[in-house]
């Protein structure tokens, strides 16, 4: 089954190449990461300032902050400074809506 996985990225990432490739990719993955904790930051503002957190899924969040710890480690293991800090901001967001919501329910 590996083999089969294997050579589909390799057929994946041959198709991409123009792209994955490209001298700024890493910087463009990098900058448009940081959309992920801009996105993050309204939410977080909200549950620090209303009077009440009824409606935020604190399981949700739970969800957000494991899949950008994997990304998190993408990053690291890509060298991907970007994508990196920008998923780790996010990793500390998330944990942040999770404390401040099983806090205030």
């Amino acid at each position: 089954m590996s083999h089969i996985i294997e050579t589909l990225m390799n057929w994946i990432f041959a198709k991409l190449a123009f792209v994955l490739e490209w001298k700024y990719f890493n910087t463009t993955t990098g900058i448009i990461s940081l959309i992920n904790p801009l996105a993050i930051a309204p939410q977080l503002y909200q549950v620090i300032v209303a009077d009440s957190v009824a409606g935020v899924s604190w399981l949700m969040y739970v969800i957000f902050f494991l899949i950008q710890l994997v990304f998190t480690l993408v990053g690291i293991k890509a060298k991907n400074f970007g994508m990196m800090l920008a998923m780790l901001v996010s990793v500390l967001e998330s944990l942040a809506i999770i404390v401040i919501v099983l806090i205030r329910t």
